[in-house]
């Protein structure tokens, strides 16, 4: 029951996103698409490697945004991200770029712990390679891990009302 409700909540991150994209005026003359408008319905992989959530374009540039909603962790707060997902959305990039357009990888968190919503940019970004064995890792499995002290807030998406 605790994974449904943590998808639902995600869920409802990823369509406030959607929404700061498609009504802010830094946004204004980007098309903003969601991975089902471009894979189809219930579709979350191409090249069977993950699809993030929004592709917004503008001219020759391509930015692929990821929604993530993390509890947050540690005395010095911290939130994670494993490496299959940040594989796939390098792996989209740089197909994108094969095909002559620039282009960047994004993720926003949104932190339960700090009640704050953060930009992450996985090219530029400071993160410590970690190893967990929990329930979403597979055993070994390298995880990135990002202190919030490092990253950039977004006050617009930290307005977000969490349950």
């Amino acid at each position: 029951m605790e994974f449904r409700k943590d998808i639902a909540y995600g869920e409802q991150f990823e369509d406030f996103v959607y929404k700061f994209l498609t009504t802010h005026a830094d946004f204004a003359e980007w098309s903003v698409q969601r991975a089902q408008d471009i894979l189809g319905e219930g579709e979350y992989r191409e090249d069977d490697r993950k699809y993030p959530d929004f592709l917004v374009r503008k001219d020759d540039i391509a930015v692929f945004i990821d929604a993530k909603r993390k509890k947050g962790y540690g005395k010095e707060t911290y939130i994670t991200v494993d490496m299959t997902f940040v594989e796939s959305y390098m792996y989209h990039k740089e197909k994108m770029e094969l095909s002559g357009q620039r282009s960047k990888a994004l993720i926003y968190f949104y932190c339960e712990k700090t009640r704050e919503a953060y930009r992450v940019d996985l090219e530029t970004t400071p993160f410590e390679l970690k190893y967990f064995d929990n329930k979403y890792n597979k055993d070994g499995e390298a995880t990135r891990v990002y202190y919030v002290r490092d990253l950039e807030e977004i006050q617009e998406l930290s307005k977000f009302n969490s349950p």
